[in-house]
């Protein structure tokens, strides 16, 4: 037998003395803990173990006291897996992309043992050397919150566990860039606008078409010149005939000039036809002009057609246009037409036209000036494009609405890139969506896959899954509001009450045209069994189509029948449906006194037959049992 090895700790005499026993004990405290001897007998705690590396913590094996948190077995590390920091990897498939006023920035997952964290760098301008650090993060996502209109290059890196820094995902930095700045760009388009002298001009009144005879150029002023130069008195009953011609030369110039006149008045009414051409040229320049009148008015109401064309040319420049403008004047009210048309120096060339009632003036026009510098222009109060032969639909409106100026796509659109400020959208779906901050009210996910999601900290007041499968889940104190478990294990189910809610549902596209009066568009059946609901609440919507342009009444509302029996209804919801819009309704009810076998329904009526179709429509049972 082997000799007994002598006990390094100091015995403890035996006794009811506890006098005797305390040196003995503090002697052996002291040996554990290492404040005596060599150390070579000093107790290792597992705190100690699992701080050297070569143990670890197995969960949910072994003991602990309540409010613990080293519970848990004590086994070996394995050298090969858990003890070994491996070199960082080059970070794959970055992805940058921008909002408003952040950029998102992704990344894959690193492939190596020991990752502590990644960095995300960023540069002005596509160097690395330039860039900075501007996060670290122990995800796979970053967020940079930037301002609007900004430019940034991004790389990223991972750190291990020893603090070794990998390559970065490349030498060429990934560029991300945020929004525009709507501001800015609204006040560059309106003060290109305003720059020009068509947007002035198309706002300008028509004045030399209506203007009195004191007013120089005027038509009235024209025709009051023509019958004072014939000798003519407007008040008697007069008619008159003239051509006037001048031919002047000289040693350096040359002017043609004709002027016809046909004139009639009798007493206030009078009418008269003046037509005007002069040819003019010198050393230095060459012009020539045609300006035709037709005038006429009976007593305070008058009406006049003018048109002048002018070409002018010189060494230097060259003008052509062409004016002409149709005007009524009828109780003193005014209503004017005027087109403009003009070209300068083979660079510049403008067409607009003008409507003026009253100095009320819209119009349209158009300029161009060159590469960069033509333009188009409507001053209208609503300004709408259709297809021909379709007078009452028109896809694209512009006009105002309460006060609003409002523009309105009643067609499919297709857009390249959009910078939208506030966005509501009754009914979106998306392929793919980047959010850096989402606020949700209600949300109904058919299917979510999340490849992966880390969370440092999660506070979450309700929430409503349909299909969650967690492979491992700890729970110190779960407070549920509302669950819906397909298949679930529980050693022992305590339910306050006996309460236990059963839902149900259906949905259809029922492409239905609709008569007049009620009819049921879908239903949902359900077997209340031995245990009847003490409430149930229904559900439903349905969207009508419309088939015409008619304005009619529409409702919706739901029913029960129980066990075979006759329809209870409730959840009426009137609507108007104006000019042939489509409408959607829907409506909530609670039934009580449901029991056996129930019929659900969904009913719909219309004020008139044929004149809408129920398209989707759906309903939705929940019954409470006590």
């Amino acid at each position: 037998m082997r000799p007994r090895k002598k006990s390094l700790y100091p015995a403890l005499p035996r006794g009811k003395d506890a006098q005797k026993s305390l040196p003995a004990i503090c002697e052996s405290i002291e040996i554990l803990t290492g404040a005596r001897g060599d150390g070579l007998d000093k107790a290792v705690t597992r705190r100690e173990l699992v701080a050297s590396g070569a143990f670890k913590l197995r969960s949910g094996g072994g003991s602990r006291a309540p409010g613990s948190t080293g519970g848990g077995d004590i086994i070996p590390t394995d050298p090969g897996t858990d003890d070994e920091v491996q070199f960082p990897n080059k970070p794959e498939n970055v992805e940058v992309n921008g909002g408003f006023t952040f950029i998102m920035v992704e990344w894959d997952e690193p492939k190596f043992s020991g990752f502590a964290y990644a960095e995300v760098w960023r540069s002005g301008s596509d160097a690395l050397g330039s860039a900075t650090r501007v996060a670290t993060t122990e995800g796979n996502v970053y967020i940079d919150p930037v301002e609007l209109e900004s430019t940034y290059y991004y790389w990223v890196r991972f750190v291990n566990t020893k603090g070794q820094a990998g390559p970065p995902n490349a030498t060429a930095g990934t560029l991300g860039q945020t929004a525009r700045d709507i501001n800015k760009i609204r006040a560059v388009m309106t003060g290109v606008i305003r720059a020009t002298e068509l947007q002035s001009a198309l706002k300008e009144r028509i004045d030399l078409v209506d203007a009195g005879a004191e007013i120089t150029g005027s038509v009235n002023a024209r025709i009051a010149a023509e019958a004072e130069a014939r000798g003519i008195a407007i008040d008697d009953v007069t008619t008159a005939i003239s051509n006037e011609q001048t031919q002047r030369e000289s040693a350096d110039s040359a002017l043609a000039n004709n002027i016809t006149t046909l004139f009639a008045a009798a007493s206030d009414n009078a009418a008269a036809i003046t037509d005007e051409q002069t040819a003019r040229s010198d050393a230095d320049s060459a012009l020539a002009t045609n300006i035709s009148n037709l005038a006429s008015t009976v007593g305070d109401n008058s009406s006049a057609i003018t048109a002048e064309q002018t070409a002018r040319a010189d060494g230097d420049s060259a003008l052509a246009s062409d004016i002409s403008s149709l005007t009524t004047t009828v109780n003193g009210n005014t209503s004017s037409i005027s087109t403009v048309q003009s070209t300068v120096n083979g660079l510049s060339a403008e067409y607009m036209v003008k409507l003026d009632v009253n100095g009320y003036v819209s119009g349209f026009g158009q300029y161009n000036d060159g590469p960069g510098a033509s333009g188009f222009l409507v001053n209208a109060d609503y300004f709408a494009v259709g297809k021909p032969g379709q007078s009452t639909k028109y896809p694209f409106v512009i006009g105002t609405v309460n006060g609003v100026t409002t523009i309105m796509l009643d067609a499919s659109t297709f857009i390249g890139d959009a910078t939208i400020t506030n966005a509501k959208i009754a009914n979106l779906a998306v392929d793919s969506s980047k959010i850096a901050n989402l606020s949700v009210g209600n949300a109904k996910i058919g299917s979510a896959a999340i490849s992966t999601a880390k969370i440092q900290d999660a506070a979450i007041t309700s929430a409503k899954i349909g299909f969650l499968q967690v492979v491992n889940a700890h729970i110190g104190d779960a407070a549920i509001t509302s669950a819906k478990i397909g298949y679930a294990e529980v050693d022992t189910l305590r339910i306050a009450g006996n309460a236990v809610t059963v839902p149900a549902g259906s949905s259809v596209d029922a492409n239905t045209t609709l008569p007049s009066g009620w009819i049921t568009i879908d239903y949902v059946d359900i077997y209340w069994g031995a245990y009847n609901p003490q409430s149930v609440m229904v559900s439903a919507f349905c969207n009508f189509e419309a088939l015409s342009g008619d304005s009619l009444n529409v409702a919706l509302r739901v029913a029960v029948s129980i066990n075979g029996g006759g329809d209870s209804t409730g959840g009426d919801v009137a609507l108007s449906a104006v000019d042939g819009y489509s409408v959607i309704a829907n409506t909530n009810w609670r039934f009580t006194g449901n029991y056996g076998s129930c019929r659900y329904k969904i009913q719909v009526y219309t004020s008139s037959g044929g004149k809408y179709k129920a398209r989707g429509c759906g309903i939705t049972v929940l019954g409470v049992r006590r």
